[in-house]
């Protein structure tokens, strides 16, 4: 990838480069761009992790993150949501006392936010199931998906898994405004992300 990107920087010197990483590698990607290649900066070439080219997006055309539950508090949240509903339950009734069960269950909630499966698909899907277990915790899941998004509101918090929604909404607009403008300029504040365009 490193080799990729020094080639796009001599063949394009004046186009960006961003070069999109796990968070866990950011920092090591990063001090291996800038000491292990003949790059000497990184003035028109980024480093990025999936959430920091988020906030760069959201941050350019001034839309708010918004305040971010941590961890800790999806996982208070969560065990608060099954203990005040847990005769809407049957499979989660008893479960969410088990030890893992509450981190389980928000790994696949973040699994389904990543691909846009809200609530009622989960419920609309649950519906059309033909094995009677699996239809029942699809069922249960939207329940907790559909709690969960609504005591957020409640709370004033964003699940930051939303950031990575909103960002794609954002470029998929910018796409269709370049699309829809005649003289190649886009509106405010979408015009920030000009730089999009020319990026590789």
């Amino acid at each position: 990838c490193l080799e990729q990107v020094c080639r796009f920087r001599r063949d394009y010197p004046d186009s960006r480069a961003v070069l999109l990483v796990p968070e866990t590698s950011k920092m090591d990607v990063e001090y291996e761009f800038l000491t292990g290649t003949p790059e000497h900066g990184m003035m028109l070439t980024e480093v990025l992790s999936f959430s920091r080219f988020c906030y760069r997006i959201l941050g350019e055309i001034g839309s708010d993150p918004g305040d971010l539950i941590d961890d800790a508090g999806k996982s208070m949240l969560l065990y608060k949501i099954l203990q005040a509903n847990e005769d809407r339950f049957v499979l989660f009734k008893n479960l969410y006392r088990k030890p893992g069960f509450i981190a389980e269950i928000l790994s696949v909630m973040g699994e389904l936010k990543r691909v846009l499966i809200d609530a009622p698909k989960l419920e609309r899907a649950s519906r059309e199931m033909d094995d009677t277990v699996i239809a029942q915790k699809a069922k249960e899941l939207a329940i907790l998906i559909r709690e969960y998004d609504l005591a957020l509101k409640e709370i004033a918090l964003r699940d930051p898994q939303e950031n990575y929604t909103r960002t794609t909404e954002h470029i998929l607009r910018l796409a269709k405004e370049k699309a829809l403008s005649k003289d190649s300029s886009v509106p405010w504040p979408y015009n920030r992300l000009a730089w999009l365009f020319n990026a590789k």
